[in-house]
């Protein structure tokens, strides 16, 4: 299971997307899923970092060494996320952020690949220019300026300079606004964990968590259903929301993605979770709010 934009990438590119299923706990994409989906035609895993923390990334280099695939990394919510210091976007061949507003970090709209390989470096920055082989910059530091070639179809996906100012200012604040945000995971889990038919994320001791999204479980021991507590929460003047719809329910990977397993998780999951407002400037009285909604 990955996310509508990296698997509309992923068709863009002329590839077929195959979706996985996820971990029924964290919601993360599933390494049995992932192996009972890997075929001869296999060329990449693309796993997601769900929520801000991180996937069982150690279990997935281990399918991929074996099957000799890449692994591009989908860190769009997990900006901060670390394992033993090692952040996310550094365990494969390529990781790739988002700035979108939504994100911990934004600039936005733009977003970022990283990655240690000089092809990969080189084809992306050919790429997000319209498959020209020098940069604004770079033809007119020295010699003729037209004196470039484009050896490749390529994108309009540059960063510019106002969006990247921005950036940079976030860079500044990123660690505080993710403090925030945990201390205010840590508050929901301290207040909704007991109540019957609530299951509350997790929040690891052993890795850092971007905590980009709060999302609970609701079981059928929970006194309303998962769609009536949206209504309630929105009657109550409280915005909650889904993340996400599973990939096999929209139409156009219905048509052109597959998939070898079941998607059993994905599946019974998407009738469970909800989304509660968790942002870095939330407050203790706005949360109460929701809490009190939640068990009242």
């Amino acid at each position: 299971m990955t996310f509508v934009a990296t698997a509309s990438a992923v068709l863009l590119a002329g590839a077929t997307p195959v979706l996985a299923d996820v971990n029924e706990d964290d919601l993360n994409i599933s390494p049995t899923s992932i192996k009972n989906n890997i075929t001869s035609k296999t060329k990449a895993i693309i796993p997601v970092h769900f929520a801000g923390k991180i996937c069982n990334i150690t279990e997935i280099k281990k399918l991929a060494r074996k099957y000799d695939l890449f692994i591009v990394e989908d860190c769009a919510h997990a900006i901060g996320t670390k394992r033993k210091n090692r952040h996310v976007g550094t365990f494969g061949n390529a990781g790739c952020f988002s700035f979108y507003p939504t994100k911990n970090f934004t600039t936005i709209e733009g977003g970022m690949i990283i990655t240690n390989s000089k092809k990969i470096a080189k084809d992306v920055s050919v790429a997000r220019n319209h498959g020209i082989t020098k940069s604004l910059q770079q033809r007119f530091s020295k010699g003729k300026p037209w004196d470039y070639d484009v050896f490749e179809p390529g994108y309009n996906y540059r960063l510019d300079e106002i969006r990247s100012a921005l950036g940079i200012s976030q860079l500044k604040k990123i660690k505080k606004m993710n403090l925030q945000r945990k201390n205010a995971f840590k508050y929901y889990n301290l207040k909704l964990r007991s109540i019957r038919g609530v299951n509350v994320p997790l929040l690891p001791s052993n890795e850092e968590h971007a905590c980009h999204l709060y999302v609970l479980q609701i079981q059928k021991e929970y006194s309303i259903t998962r769609n009536d507590l949206f209504l309630k929460l929105l009657r109550s003047g409280i915005r909650s929301s889904v993340h996400y719809k599973p990939l096999h329910k929209f139409s156009v990977f219905k048509k052109l993605a597959k998939s070898y397993d079941s998607l059993r998780n994905s599946k019974e999951l998407y009738k469970k979770i909800i989304s509660l407002p968790l942002y870095s400037q939330i407050s203790k009285k706005e949360q109460n709010k929701v809490i009190h909604c939640i068990k009242n």
